[in-house]
């Protein structure tokens, strides 16, 4: 089977002796360090969504953009944060610093996730456009996602929002809508959902497995767990977590993230810090509306149990798509 690693024969081999894999190890967490910064956007001034940057532990509220911006994302080594520019349907990179404000791609068209995401083994931007923009005088590793081409015939007419690579690059991960309607046959079984977060090989797109029914991902840039937004939870909807070597049993699939909606517990939009130890994620009180509800932001150490959390940002504007850094930003 393509993309089989050591550790995936390893557990079908156990799987074939009739064991069980052990579950994750249960993990003791340090305490947020002083160099986590918290990148998100927010509606609170002027009536509109732009990019701003705080310290995770608190302390000063910095605006990074002026005129208009969503969805920012940290690249992994903290020397960028891209972001979309709604005002002229382009992905723009920007400093920490708010300077260096630069065009990166051109021509992309917003959806309900961000439209842009980084990859984790060379700090490529992925733009899913119609184009081949250049990134700091380089093309960009480009992945095609549009429907109609032919990377990804075998979903004709079907969306496909793709969200990150797992570690190695080795999986597309993103959100299909309507692919497994009514039932569809992936490599790990046959699903029937409207919403589907799945892996699909981009060198050979008819391999794809279904992770979950959901939406919004993110992938561990340090290990082999995928996280995505599910809609199989008792508190729907909650963060769900699977490891990647485990897509055909799926044993490993469970919460992450689970608060019951009333309670600050309608969470969405995970992203993985690029040290691998934190989830941020957005979360209302039983409003979905991703850039209208009134959306808070918050923390969670991965591996900590499913209601532990800290609230980053309160604010009665929406604040959503929350990224975070760890690390001494670059001078």
């Amino acid at each position: 089977m393509p993309g089989q690693s050591k550790m995936w024969s390893v557990f079908a081999l156990m799987v074939a002796c009739g064991q069980t894999p052990p579950p994750p190890e249960p993990r003791v967490h340090k305490a947020l360090p002083a160099d986590a910064w918290l990148s998100w956007s927010s509606s609170r001034l002027e009536g509109r969504h732009e990019v701003y940057l705080q310290n995770a532990n608190g302390g000063e509220v910095v605006r990074l953009t002026h005129g208009g911006g969503q969805s920012p994302r940290w690249s992994p080594d903290g020397r960028w944060i891209a972001y979309y520019h709604w005002t002229t349907t382009s992905v723009r990179l920007i400093r920490w610093d708010g300077s260096d404000d630069k065009l990166a791609c051109a021509g992309v068209t917003q959806t309900p996730s961000p439209p842009h995401f980084w990859r984790l083994t060379d700090g490529s931007l992925i733009c899913p456009t119609s184009e081949v923009p250049q990134f700091l005088g380089r093309e960009l590793v480009f992945v095609a996602v549009n429907p109609d081409t032919d990377a990804l015939t075998h979903i004709a007419n079907i969306r496909f929002d793709p969200s990150s690579f797992t570690r190695d690059g080795t999986w597309l991960m993103g959100w299909t809508h309507g692919l497994f309607d009514g039932g569809h046959t992936a490599e790990n079984g046959t699903f029937d959902t409207f919403h589907s977060t799945v892996l699909l090989l981009p060198s050979d797109p008819s391999v794809i497995y279904h992770v979950g029914a959901g939406c919004l991902s993110a992938a561990s840039p340090t290990g082999p767990w995928l996280y995505h937004v599910s809609r199989e939870s008792e508190t729907v909807p909650d963060i769900f977590h699977l490891r990647v070597d485990d897509l055909e049993q799926r044993e490993t699939y469970g919460p992450e993230v689970a608060n019951p909606d009333d309670d600050w517990g309608h969470e969405y939009m995970p992203q993985i810090s690029n040290d691998g130890e934190w989830m941020v994620y957005g979360a209302s009180i039983s409003c979905h509306d991703w850039f209208a509800c009134n959306y808070d932001i918050f923390i969670h150490a991965l591996g900590a149990e499913p209601n532990e959390r800290k609230r980053l940002v309160e604010d009665p504007a929406n604040d959503n798509f929350p990224s975070l850094f760890v690390g001494v930003l670059p001078q």
